[in-house]
């Protein structure tokens, strides 16, 4: 009797330190997906300010403002993967708050970084179209 116990307490820690792993390469995933995105929106940041140095061959000053204020929205979304809160850098001293990581499982996370890595580079694609 005591066997079986111990066997079902083995297998449901290995179970469990499955899930964990998997868990923990989809967080990895997501956790790229986050860094993906930022490096876009660094990239847009820097180009938008170049446009306002450059006020001859820049597109519209009104669309670069809808950009740039679509650009914070987008910022005010983001939210940190679990584990991984500081992990990431800032250019040019430049420090953005992200949103706490929600009480999510990791597929829902990763679905997050999925859909603000399509929208960042929906923008991109926007500012691209005008040059």
């Amino acid at each position: 009797m005591i066997m079986r116990y111990f066997i079902m307490a083995v297998v449901l820690l290995t179970l469990a330190g499955c899930r964990t792993d998997q868990n923990k390469k989809t967080l990895d995933r997501a956790f790229a997906l986050h860094q993906e995105a930022m490096a876009v929106a660094e990239e847009i940041e820097q180009q938008l300010k170049a446009y306002a140095d450059q006020a001859t061959s820049a597109p519209n000053p009104d669309s670069v403002r809808v950009w740039l204020a679509e650009l914070e929205e987008w910022h005010e979304d983001v939210v940190e993967v679990p584990g991984y809160e500081h992990e990431h850098h800032h250019h040019d001293g430049e420090h953005h708050h992200h949103a706490p990581a929600p009480n999510v499982s990791a597929g829902e996370m990763l679905d997050i970084q999925q859909e603000l890595r399509r929208e960042i580079e929906a923008l991109r694609l926007r500012i691209q179209r005008q040059r």
